[in-house]
């Protein structure tokens, strides 16, 4: 017995130590990446000590990255462009094309400022049939009609209600101030009681069952899609615990994205409601709380019913402008608002609401714009499916063409800011690419593809915008040192 008790020791000990000397060559391996590298500008060789110039400088840390332990076994690209001269001012493996992650919202944002337009808004409209009597009843039935608007519902909580530094919020509405301005609208119109029914109408989404798009592993919290109504989702719910973020009670709600009031999932797949039928009901019951009453019956769809009786309009809510959600979805790369804005693009340019039709969509929108299609495969809007891959010279010459076009500040704009805001804020925080790099982030979690990427513009110290992409797949150890190589050579190009 004591004897095991003694190899039992050992074999704790001996973990320890090999655990702790494994973090040990980490630190040091930091360390002298951080010294010889990210603080030399010089190039020490067995006859001369020579100063780098910023090309000489980026091409050896280029060199060193692909001798380095986390990324020498990787598959990674790099390029960078001028868009004035139209060069290609570095490139390692720019031409092959790997997982873009969330980068693949800058062609999601950028197709949807082109084909909709930067300031278009969607639309909800709450319209009524027959008559108000001198009582106030209405004598006939209410209508919801909305087109998918992703702000209805949107709805984020923060530690003392204090948004993050750097947090870009948007301004739609929170469910009960949707609801609220409803209600007030309703009581201005001097309706006291409905004597019908509360009908609402899909303008776009009709029943489709949509499947979530291949390659997507396992979700993660905070990386879910806002899947259409009436979707079955399939086979990748088996590890995870919460799908989406309680935000408030013991449920989340989200009229775009609602699933049944679970903590939860232990099956592999689960059934949405429909969206509109969800918000009709929790009107009804709104007013209820607020003594408007209306029939018993339910609310009802509008294509069963397929009334043709005259309408009138008693208000129309309107979502905050496209360039804002862009920015929302860019800053805080939010996967949700992303697969909205590319069903979409499906609807408002194709005519019909299917992420098959957004995709071809944006496809043809790529083909008019002259995109590098070599290598392309464009999967989904937010970049959660490892079936999307592009070639980092595409997205630099893609960002180029951007440039040009009459929404580019709005684009811009959109991008998080090195060490300042969005998905960038806690990133340069100390470097003086600080607030000279705006750029689109990607990050998969999943073994053995893990995805590191980040493409956008730089602003050099010789006063030239660049453009340039960054696309890192299956790298070894941990994000925060593959980020770490990711920032010097960036930092490298703002020298430029």
């Amino acid at each position: 017995m004591r004897i095991n008790i003694c190899i039992l020791s050992f074999l704790i000990t001996f973990s320890l130590i090999a655990q702790s000397s494994t973090s040990i060559i980490k630190e040091k391996d930091s360390i002298l990446w951080q010294k010889e590298i990210r603080s030399s500008d010089t190039l020490f060789t067995k006859k001369e000590k020579k100063v780098l110039s910023p090309r000489e400088k980026t091409d050896s840390i280029i060199q060193a990255l692909s001798k380095d332990y986390v990324l020498k076994n990787a598959n990674w690209g790099f390029c960078v462009y001028d868009p004035e001269t139209k060069q290609v001012l570095f490139s390692k493996d720019g031409e092959k094309a790997y997982i873009p992650a969330s980068t693949n919202k800058l062609i999601t944002t950028e197709t949807a400022l082109s084909l909709i337009g930067e300031d278009f808004r969607w639309q909800t409209q709450l319209d009524y049939t027959g008559e108000i009597d001198s009582t106030g009843v209405l004598k006939g039935d209410l209508f919801l009609v909305g087109n998918n608007d992703p702000t209805i519902g949107y709805n984020l909580k923060y530690k003392n209600n204090e948004v993050p530094s750097g947090y870009i919020t948007l301004g739609g509405s929170t469910k009960y101030q949707f609801l609220s301005e409803l209600y007030t609208k309703i009581k201005e119109k001097g309706i006291k009681k409905v004597d019908g029914k509360i009908i609402y109408e899909a303008v776009i989404f009709k029943h489709d069952n949509i499947k979530l798009p291949e390659g997507i592993i396992k979700f993660e919290k905070g990386n879910y899609y806002s899947i259409p109504s009436e979707t079955e989702v399939e086979n990748v719910l088996d590890d995870y615990k919460e799908l989406v973020s309680l935000t408030e009670g013991d449920k989340s709600e989200s009229f775009n994205n609602i699933l049944e009031e679970k903590k939860e999932l232990q099956k592999s797949s689960v059934y949405l409601p429909p969206a509109p039928g969800f918000l009709a009901k929790e009107l009804r019951k709104y007013l209820t709380t607020k003594g408007i009453y209306t029939s018993n019956a339910l609310p009802q769809d509008y294509s069963i019913i397929n009334t043709s009786k005259e309408r009138k309009t008693i208000y129309t809510h309107k979502s905050p402008p496209l360039k804002d959600v862009v920015k929302y979805v860019n800053q805080n790369s939010s996967n949700a608002f992303a697969e909205k804005l590319l069903t979409s693009v499906g609807f408002f340019v194709g005519g019909k609401q299917t992420k098959y039709t957004g995709i071809q969509n944006v496809l043809s929108h790529l083909e008019t714009e002259k995109f590098d299609t070599n290598g392309l495969q464009y999967a989904d809007g937010s970049g959660l499916s490892r079936e999307n891959f592009v070639t980092p010279l595409s997205q630099v010459k893609y960002l180029a063409n951007i440039m040009k076009k009459p929404y580019y500040d709005s684009f811009y704009d959109s991008l998080p800011k090195a060490g300042v805001s969005g998905t960038l804020r806690n990133t340069f925080t100390n470097s003086p690419a600080k607030g000279k790099v705006r750029a689109k982030t990607g990050t998969l979690f999943q073994n053995p593809i893990n995805v590191k990427a980040l493409a956008g513009y730089i602003d050099t110290e010789s006063g030239k915008r660049l453009c340039f992409s960054l696309l890192v797949n299956k790298y070894t150890g941990s994000v925060t040192s593959v980020k770490e190589r990711m920032q010097t050579l960036v930092e490298s190009i703002v020298k430029y």
